[in-house]
C-alpha cells in the first residue's frame, strides 16, 4: 500500500497492480504518478505493509494511502477519489473439492481464509454468521488452502493467480477461482480530512478524471472536495487487468 507525506507516497505491494518488482511498478502507480504531475507534483512511492500505512494515516503522518478498497468506516476520517478498476472478488477453493453456492448463508460449516483489516464486499463482510479466519496476508491464506487447512479464500481474484503464479507455481493446477463471486472492486485513493488546510491540498486543484473510454480530462474542484480520477480502458488493457 502506499501513503504519502506531501509528495511521498506510501503503498502496498498489491500485484498485479502495483508493485516494485513490476513493470512502471503497475497500472495503478502509472495512473497515480499521472494524476500527481498533472497537478504540478510528483509521486514518490514507499512501499510498505498495509496495517503500518493505515496506522500511519490514521495516526496522521501520511496525508493519505492507495491502494484501498471503499468503506463506510473511513468516512468518518477520509475523504475518497472517484474509483478506478479491479478485478472480481471472490473465493478460490481446491479443484478436486466439490464447492457451490447460491447465497452465502450455503457457506456455513467452511472455513474460509481473509485478511485482517482487509475490505471485501459488505454482504461477506457483514456475514457474521460465516467461518472466517483471519490471516496477516493473502499468501499464507493460499499457503493454508494448498494444505487442507481452509475450505475457501476470498480475494481478488487477479491477486490471488498473481500470488499463486509467482509464489506457488507447484500448486496452480489445483487451485481455481469460483465461477460465482461476490462482486467487481474499484480502487479508491485515500486523503486524510484532518490535512485538508495542508498546503499540499491548496496545490492540488486540478486532477484527471475519465471523460470517455480512452481519454482524460481534467475536473477543477473545489478546495474542500477531493475527488480522483477512473483509468480508461486503454490502460486497464494494456496492464491485463480484465
Amino acid at each position: 500500500m502506499v501513503g504519502w507525506v506531501e509528495e511521498r507516497n506510501p503503498t502496498l505491494t498489491w500485484e498485479p497492480y502495483i508493485g516494485k518488482e513490476i513493470k512502471n511498478n503497475g497500472y495503478v502507480a502509472v495512473l497515480v504518478k499521472e494524476a500527481f504531475r498533472r497537478g504540478g507534483l510528483e509521486a514518490d512511492f514507499q512501499f510498505d505493509r498495509w496495517s503500518r500505512v493505515v496506522g500511519l494515516a490514521k495516526s496522521g503522518q501520511v496525508d493519505g494511502y492507495f491502494p484501498e478498497y471503499f468503506s463506510e468506516s473511513v468516512k468518518a476520517y477520509a475523504v475518497f477519489s472517484d474509483p478506478f478498476p479491479g478485478g472480481p472478488i471472490g473465493f478460490f477453493k481446491l479443484k478436486r473439492k466439490d464447492i457451490s453456492f447460491n447465497r452465502l448463508e450455503d457457506l456455513k460449516g467452511l472455513k474460509i481464509g481473509t485478511v485482517k483489516g482487509y475490505v471485501n464486499t459488505k454482504e461477506f463482510d457483514a456475514a457474521d454468521y460465516l467461518n472466517k479466519d483471519a490471516v496477516k496476508d493473502d499468501l499464507t491464506n493460499f499457503k493454508k488452502l494448498a494444505a487442507g487447512r481452509l475450505d475457501l479464500v476470498v480475494a481478488d481474484k487477479f491477486v490471488g493467480l498473481n500470488l499463486i503464479k509467482k509464489h506457488m507455481p507447484d500448486k496452480a493446477g489445483q487451485i481455481e477461482f469460483m465461477a460465482k463471486f461476490l462482486g467487481r472492486s474499484t480502487i479508491v485513493l485515500f486523503f486524510l480530512k484532518l490535512h485538508f488546510d495542508n498546503p499540499f491540498f491548496t496545490r492540488y486543484r486540478w486532477v484527471p478524471r475519465m471523460a470517455t473510454r480512452t481519454t482524460m480530462a481534467f475536473l477543477l474542484l473545489d478546495d474542500r472536495v477531493l475527488r480522483f480520477c477512473q483509468i480508461c480502458q486503454t490502460k486497464v488493457n494494456k496492464y491485463k487487468i480484465k
